[in-house]
């Protein structure tokens, strides 16, 4: 079968590449900026929590946008240690829905990225967190 440029196949390829290509450009901002968007998109997406509702004696957990609230709030005060291992607490929370996964995914790329930059560039806050990062997906 011969793939030709301008065929219906590829016409019809077309807005899927493009939604694809511009997407990905839609990464620019700071970490904070993404870490609000996260939080804003999250916070839109909040599944109902069944978790532990039935025991009397296990406290609620929080939800996954407050979850990221906090590690929002972690990051701002300087925090980095605990807004990596908040982020790393969200993945396995019990209520997170397939598209709040996706925007801490994304939010959490581009906060490693910049803790990744300031740690080469000599920050110790920023090397620690890289350190508790690496130790989470190398230790466990």
């Amino acid at each position: 079968m011969k793939f030709k440029i301008f065929s219906k196949k590829s016409i019809l390829l077309f807005p899927v590449v493009f939604a694809i290509v511009s997407g990905c450009s839609r990464n620019s901002g700071t970490p904070v900026d993404q870490l609000e968007k996260a939080s804003a998109d999250m916070s839109k997406q909040e599944a109902p929590q069944t978790g532990n509702a039935g025991s009397p004696t296990a406290p609620a957990l929080p939800s996954v946008s407050q979850e990221m609230k906090s590690a929002m709030d972690d990051y701002k005060a300087g925090k980095l240690t605990e807004a990596v291992t908040r982020f790393q607490q969200m993945r396995a929370h019990p209520a997170i829905t397939g598209e709040q996964l996706m925007s801490l995914n994304q939010a959490a790329g581009v906060v490693m990225g910049d803790l990744y930059t300031r740690a080469a560039n000599g920050d110790e806050k920023a090397k620690q967190a890289v350190a508790a990062y690496q130790s989470f997906h190398h230790g466990h």
